[in-house]
Formats: C-alpha cells, structure tokens, sequence
C-alpha cells in the first residue's frame, strides 16, 4: 500500500470503530446491556483495524524482503561464476 492510503485506511478504520464505541456509550443510558455490547463491538473493531493495518506492513516488508534476498542470491551466483571462471583460466 501507498503511505498516502495507509492514513487514509488507518483513520477512517480508527474513525469508524470510535463512533460505534461512542454510540455504545451514548446506548448505555438507555439500555445497559446493548449499549455495552455495542461498545465491546467498537473495541473489537478498533483493534482489528490495528491489527489488520500492522498484517498490511508487515506483508509489504516481507515482500521487500524477498527482493532483496532474490538479488543478494543472483549476485552470489554471478560470483560464484567469476570464482569458477577464474580457476578454469588458472588450470589452462
């Protein structure tokens, strides 16, 4: 993901679960236990979207990973190569 998306999934994720956790409160005068559900549901909600937000970085770091693992392999190999060449032109 883009850093700019990012913020913009992160607050609107944040947003959302702090209004429900607000309707919660705001139910709770009225009916308790619905109005604590309700809040339970926000909180459940504003930790899945942390959660989900950190899943999402960490994928792209593997990812970068990855690639790098896959060029640090290609230049081993290309050493590995020159090593070979060298001692093939030293046995000649």
């Amino acid at each position: 993901m883009k850093p700019i998306k990012n913020v913009i999934f992160w607050v609107a994720s944040t947003l959302f679960s702090l209004v429900i956790i607000d309707l919660g409160i705001v139910v709770i005068n009225e009916e308790k236990y619905i109005g604590i559900i309700t809040a339970l549901i926000g909180v459940a909600l504003l930790f899945f979207a942390y959660y989900s937000f950190q899943i999402k970085i960490n994928e792209e770091r593997i990812k970068e990973l990855k690639e790098w693992a896959e060029s640090r392999e290609e230049l081993l190999n290309t050493l590995k190569d020159i090593v070979i060449l060298k001692r093939v032109s030293k046995i000649r």
